[in-house]
């Protein structure tokens, strides 16, 4: 079976770090090119 970066501790701790763990959607870079194409979420239930 193939490891699980997630497991490593270093791996973890630097991808926490990163500006999409810890701001969310405003700092994820793709996030305002996305925003443009999907539809309003007001009102509405999402399954993810």
């Amino acid at each position: 079976m193939k490891e699980n970066k997630y497991n490593d501790e270093n791996f973890f701790q630097k991808y926490s770090a990163m500006s999409r763990s810890t701001e969310g959607l405003k700092g994820a870079g793709e996030w305002p090119e996305l925003q443009k194409i999907l539809p309003g979420f007001q009102e509405k239930s999402v399954l993810d």
